[in-house]
């Protein structure tokens, strides 16, 4: 291999050298390193480059010969190690309405043998983005790669000469990249890319493989509107249903090759909070638990001893989130100006009570949320107040007012929202 000349921007529209491409990333590997030391906000790998005849796809297995693969005898890479994953659109269970949207757009494509328009899949943690995209992918019947964001620019440079006409790129979290502190992280690198099918780097622009781009996101907000827009598919993504739980219990049930009791799969359903990799991860723990005690199906006693192990109460909220709603209630106190109990208290006072040393990150990610949805409690000057919802969950009733202590005997009264 030779060095290759900088490229003047007369040649723009040049077919791009493979060698080229290869030998620029080569040089940048010494550069990148020296970013990540030098900087410590630039959170990237050492790039290497792929060995002859396997994918760049990380934490993904490959299967070779693929009858779906491009061209018959390519390199398709899949997640098929995993035993309750659905392997294609048709499999995967919920989202009804994104997914006839998607399979419009997926029968189109394979009918004018064109490229899939990017796609972007925005949702919360745990509901199929990653498994989507592959099931996308799987139904195109192309090789599919996959990214964590940041990606560097020299890795997408890599991937160029790796990729052809037609596959999939899936960049998970793709937010990150609009949060690149440095140009080579960027989300501009992307843009060319995804329109005009171009890289732009120090040695000037060469032509892209004309690839489809799945981004997933769970924060869709830190996308700017010049990153989003250039996504021509925006399927949306609601909420499971508990029916869809169900659904996707029997469907794990099926894929483990065994039985699960009309009353385990309502069990599961209703304490994985619409959040299928809960359900699996319960589902999971419930098929070892049936197999330890030789049962021959996953019965509604496994299920409530594997929601006991896991301390999570039937409608699924966590020992964290029980914790959470009795802090509020310990910080119960009179206000003699309302005439009125007053349950609430600062987001940080609440961290440090259930024990997180002031992590209140953790509890607007984590804990708060399914909280909030429920009307269990509610955002207030000053922090968080907990609902007549909140009090009734806890099983709980609001004393009488001081006052009147004395003539009620001290019995609790009925508050707003108790049932």
């Amino acid at each position: 291999m030779t060095d290759q000349p900088e490229r003047p921007m007369s040649d723009y529209n040049k077919p791009y050298d493979i060698d080229a491409f290869l030998m620029e990333a080569k040089k940048a590997k010494k550069q990148v390193r020296e970013d990540a030391q030098n900087k410590h906000h630039v959170k990237q790998r050492n790039v290497k480059a792929p060995p002859a005849k396997t994918s760049p796809t990380a934490n993904v297995s490959m299967n070779k010969g693929n009858a779906n693969a491009a061209g018959g005898g390519g390199h398709t890479t899949s997640i098929s190690d995993n035993p309750l994953r659905p392997k294609s659109l048709g499999e995967f269970i919920g989202q009804t309405q994104a997914k006839e949207f998607l399979v419009e757009f997926v029968d189109g494509a394979k009918k004018k043998e064109t490229p899939l328009p990017h796609v972007l899949l925005a949702t919360q943690s745990g509901q199929g983005k990653t498994t989507l995209a592959f099931c996308i992918a799987e139904d195109m019947g192309r090789r599919v790669f996959m990214e964590q964001c940041p990606i560097h620019t020299m890795r997408l440079v890599e991937l160029g000469g790796e990729m052809k006409d037609g596959d999939i790129l899936i960049l998970d979290e793709i937010h990150l990249q609009a949060k690149g502190r440095v140009a080579a992280n960027g989300p501009e690198t992307l843009y060319h890319i995804m329109e005009d099918k171009k890289i732009i780097t120090d040695q000037g622009p060469f032509n892209y493989p004309d690839i489809t781009i799945i981004g997933a996101t769970t924060d869709e907000g830190l996308l700017p509107d010049a990153f989003t827009d250039r996504f021509i598919l925006k399927p949306i993504l609601v909420p499971y249903t508990i029916n869809d739980m169900v659904e996707i219990a029997e469907f794990n049930a099926k894929c483990l090759k065994t039985l699960v009791t009309n009353e385990a799969k309502q069990a599961f359903a209703e304490a994985c909070q619409g959040n299928p990799r809960k359900l699996n991860k319960l589902m999971a723990q419930a098929y070892r638990l049936q197999e330890a005690k030789n049962e021959p199906t996953i019965s509604e006693a496994i299920a409530e001893q594997v929601l006991k192990n896991e301390r999570i109460e039937r409608d699924g909220l966590t020992y964290d989130q029980m914790n959470y709603l009795r802090a509020l209630f310990n910080r119960m106190r009179w206000n003699k100006t309302s005439g009125e109990w007053v349950l609430k208290c600062s987001l940080k006072t609440l961290a440090h009570s259930i024990g997180r040393s002031g992590d209140t990150s953790f509890l607007e990610k984590r804990i708060e949320p399914i909280l909030i949805q429920r009307g269990l409690v509610a955002i207030v000057p000053g922090g968080r107040e907990l609902a007549g919802k909140g009090v009734a969950r806890l099983g709980e009733t609001l004393p009488p007012p001081p006052h009147m202590a004395a003539i009620t005997g001290n019995q609790p009264v009925a508050i707003q929202g108790t049932p």
